[in-house]
Order: C-alpha cells, then structure tokens, then sequence
C-alpha cells in the first residue's frame, strides 16, 4: 500500500494516487455523492465494533474527502476495484 502525491503548476492541479482497495460506481455514488450523508448510526456501530477505539475510524466517515473542496474547486476520482474490470470517474464541484 502506498500514496503518491504529485503537483502541476501549469494545470493547477493536486494528485492523490493511492493504491488502495478501490471502489465501484455504486459505492461512490454512496460514500462520495452526498456530501451531507449523516454518517452517524455507521460511526456508532464501527465505535461499538471497535470497542470504542477512534484510531481504528479515521478516513472512514469522508470528512477527509470533503476538505478537499477547501482547496479545489472541483474534484475528480478516478477509481477500479481489485479485481480489475471497469475504471470509474466521478466528478463534483461540491455543490450537490
């Protein structure tokens, strides 16, 4: 597992290349699409799995994707599940 992160002066872009678990269409549309899904019966069943241990819960709710729009004005992932067959873009400018 790793993260690469890469910069374009000319485009005025940030690249974050991760080589993750990857994710299908669906699953962005559910973790990605609504910037303001309440994450909150999902925090409270992960804290209980996890015996109350936050370490174990960091990244997982978005809140890291969505600072992103702090910089940018639009953000595009570019994602394909391990087993390797269909790519997926997803686009947003954070507005919907």
């Amino acid at each position: 597992m790793f993260i690469s992160i890469t910069t374009n002066d000319k485009n005025k872009t940030l690249t974050i290349f991760d080589s993750g678990v990857g994710m299908t269409r669906q699953e962005m549309v559910e973790n990605l699409g609504t910037i303001a899904k309440s994450g909150t019966q999902n925090f409270l069943k992960a804290m209980e799995a996890n015996k109350g241990n936050p370490d174990s819960l960091i990244g997982q709710f978005g809140v890291g994707f969505y600072s992103s729009f702090m910089v940018g004005d639009k953000i595009e992932v570019l994602s394909r599940t391990q087993d390797g067959k269909k790519a997926t873009h997803w686009v947003s400018d954070g507005s919907v």
